[in-house]
Parts: structure tokens; sequence; C-alpha cells
């Protein structure tokens, strides 16, 4: 069922539409990611729409436990269930919270009240309500698997920042039951935060339409490129255009209409 259907009844199922080649078993991988091994990284076309329109949870899931040639997956939670894969999947969990919280903030700015219709809206910020207390509790930010690392200044840093932002720590039991909570909401088929993401997210394109505008407008108005000159440029590209490929019709925005 397409993450759309938490809002409208009536979306359609989305189904996988390309394949990847495996980049695996290319010597010794990463398991501790960097920022440009993750699924959004990989999966950011930074000049359009993303290839997730072709992906469902599956193929998504397929994908990301594969990993590539440096990284042994494209996301924590996709490590094993040994004692090291657990805790790496809790680092999964975090960053899950943090990319969670930061999308809940963004729906509570007031040009997006203006953009979007009140009961959408409403049902998607009653929704990210009910899990907003968890996700804080799960964004544990930066930590050590060995209490052994934990010393020094740069892990007395990292602690006194974690306290400043009300990071004091929580209880066992706190962080197992907002672990529940979350894993409840993420079983359920449908939710309208799910949609509202999905359908804002646009498979980047509005973000990366965003940055390149304001490269080019960087590049006319600091740059002080001439109209002349960008009528050269346009010009100097024109080499002819072949035929281009055929995208298909993005199923997952379908059930707006």
């Amino acid at each position: 069922m397409s993450d759309e259907a938490g809002l409208f009844d009536d979306a359609p199922v989305v189904h996988a539409g390309v394949k990847r080649a495996s980049e695996a078993n290319a010597g010794e991988r990463r398991t501790k990611l960097k920022m440009w091994d993750s699924t959004c990284s990989q999966m950011l076309n930074p000049y359009g729409s993303s290839i997730s329109k072709y992906y469902d949870v599956q193929k998504l899931w397929d994908t990301v436990s594969k990993g590539s040639k440096v990284a042994v997956y494209h996301s924590e939670l996709a490590a094993g269930n040994d004692a090291d894969g657990i805790y790496r999947q809790g680092v999964g969990l975090s960053r899950f919270a943090e990319s969670m919280l930061a999308s809940i903030d963004a729906l509570k700015e007031p040009n997006i009240s203006k953009l979007l219709k009140d009961a959408p809206l409403q049902a998607a910020l009653a929704d990210a309500a009910a899990i907003e207390p968890s996700l804080r509790i799960l964004n544990q930010g930066k930590g050590s698997q060995s209490s052994s690392d934990a010393v020094g200044f740069q892990h007395m840093r990292a602690a006194a920042a974690r306290a400043a932002a009300g990071h004091t720590g929580h209880t066992d039991k706190e962080v197992s039951d907002a672990a529940s909570t979350i894993h409840d909401w993420l079983s359920k088929e449908t939710t309208p935060l799910r949609a509202i993401l999905a359908i804002m997210g646009s498979h980047g394109a509005f973000w990366t339409g965003h940055v390149n505008e304001k490269v080019a407008r960087g590049w006319v108005v600091v740059k002080k490129t001439s109209k002349e000159q960008t009528r050269a440029c346009a010009l100097a590209r024109k080499v002819g255009f072949g035929a281009t490929n055929v995208v298909p019709d993005d199923e997952d925005a379908k059930g707006l209409l």
C-alpha cells in the first residue's frame, strides 16, 4: 500500500519498477556509515526526482540491505542481530528519530499551514504528536559502544551539549516504552504523517529544485552574469536534443487527484 494512503483511501499500491546492480562483496566494507553512505544520499538525484519513486518498501529494504562496494548496508537498521549489530541498529533507530523530528518541526512552520488544507495537516500533526515524545527519547545523539571510548574532553563536551539540549538521560523503561511505541507506529499499514511526508518529500524534487534555483540565482546575482552571456551559454549547450526516456507516472500522487 502506498505511503499516501494514510490520508487518501483510494491511493494506489506502488510496485518497484527498476533494479539496481549489487555492489556487494568487493573487499572489506564499513559498518560505521559515513553520511554519503546513507539511503537518502545514495538515492538522491541532485538534478531532479530521485529513484525512490520506483521503490516500494520491500524493494527499498532489499537495496538498503545489499549495501555498496564500501558499506555493508545503507542504514544501520540493516545490521545483523549479534551484539555489535544490535548496537548499530540502535544507532539507526536514533538517526531515524532525528530525521523524523526534523520533519515534524518543519510541519509546524507557519508557512506550511498556508499551503496545506487544514484537515490533512491537522491529521498529520495529531499523528506526529502521538509519537513525538518517543522520538525525542530515541534521538540519543552521538554515543559510543564501548565505555572505554567515553573519556576525554571530546566526550565531556558532547555530554555537556546533550545536557544543555535537555538530553539528561532516560531510564531503561522510558527507552523501552518509546521503542515499543515507535514499533507499533511503524507497523501500521497507513498513517497521516507518513502520507504527508511522502507527498511533501516529492522524491526530493522540491529540495533539489530549491537548492539549484539558489545556486542559479547566485550565478546571476552574485557572479553578475549578464543576460547576453546567459543566452550565449544556452546557445553553446544547444547541440541537438535526442529522444528522452519516458518516465512513468508517479503512482503515489494519483490518490490526491
